[in-house]
């Protein structure tokens, strides 16, 4: 939890995100400053509660996923309500965020078209069109534990009438777009570094990259349950998000090819920048292709809970 909503969205939404996307679309500085004070100053009463946590009783030793019943009966104690909340701010903050940088995007870009603008601006338009959509389910999600935990409800608890299984595919429609959340802003970045490196006008197959990029994010809302092949899913379902999470490489692919060919030729940069960019692609393909076997559910099931995932 430190590691997604305390370090790589701070980092790569809040910090390049402020910086460079003003500079892009040639405006002085995001359209609502004070929502931006806010959606940062939320963050560090998040991070502090998260920390508290596990100053608290026995801690929250829940996971980072929070499923019930672990986190209802299993950990009874205020420890992981902190969590949940922590959670809320967290989401408030991210929800601010992408509205602000949504509302600039549209109305202070000036002379820059949108069809012509940097891919990075595009990442980050298809990164604030994700938490928009997800952050929301979330936070039903999250309420709906704390409820469980302090008020009876029982929409968790199967011995009452609710569905454990629910929580997971609310925290999952969440969870995968949050993945991309995670890495539109850099694949924005690696796009802006290649173009800026090899000194070309614009990057290779610009159309291509853009429509790779509102394919991943599409794509990446309707995949949500290849978290859950192993969670007793009737084998329709493992077919489509089967057939679904495969999908996904065709546009990834387009993407990774278009920098390598953008990087093609004369370069005209430090080759640090150009150690990390192809770094990035390495590491990044090998992770994919690995992501590429596990999309069969069926392998997947027998993949589960071995170092091939868990490394």
């Amino acid at each position: 939890l430190v590691m997604i909503f305390f370090m790589v969205m701070p980092g790569l939404i809040g910090g390049y995100g402020n910086y460079l996307f003003p500079l892009l679309i040639k405006a002085m500085d995001l359209i609502f400053p004070r929502v931006n004070a806010f959606s940062f100053w939320v963050l560090p009463w998040s991070l502090w509660f998260l920390m508290m946590s596990l100053m608290m009783d026995s801690a929250s030793g829940t996971g980072w996923t929070l499923y019930p019943p672990l986190s209802i009966e299993g950990h009874p104690t205020y420890a992981t309500d902190v969590v949940l909340l922590s959670l809320h701010l967290s989401g408030i903050s991210s929800i601010s965020s992408s509205l602000n940088f949504m509302s600039t995007g549209f109305e202070m870009r000036g002379s820059v078209k949108l069809m012509a603008s940097s891919l990075f601006i595009w990442s980050l338009l298809v990164t604030i069109f994700l938490l928009i959509l997800s952050l929301p389910v979330l936070a039903g999600g999250v309420t709906m534990n704390l409820t469980d935990r302090n008020t009876n409800s029982v929409f968790f608890k199967n011995s009452s009438g609710g569905n454990v299984l629910m929580f997971q595919h609310l925290f999952w429609f969440f969870g995968h777009p949050e993945v991309y959340v995670l890495v539109a802003p850099a694949f924005g970045l690696v796009s802006l570094a290649s173009q800026g490196l090899s000194g070309k006008l614009d990057i290779f197959g610009y159309q291509g990259m853009l429509m790779a990029l509102k394919m991943i994010g599409f794509i990446g809302c309707v995949v949500w349950a290849h978290h859950m092949f192993t969670a007793s899913m009737d084998d329709d379902s493992r077919g489509y998000f089967s057939a679904a999470t495969g999908v996904i490489a065709i546009p990834t692919g387009m993407k990774v090819f278009s920098w390598l060919m953008t990087l093609f030729g004369k370069l005209k940069g430090k080759v640090t920048l150009y150690s990390w960019l192809f770094g990035f692609i390495f590491m990044f393909s090998v992770g994919g292709l690995s992501g590429l076997i596990l999309s069969n559910a069926s392998l997947d099931i027998f993949l589960h809970d071995t170092y091939y995932v868990v490394a």
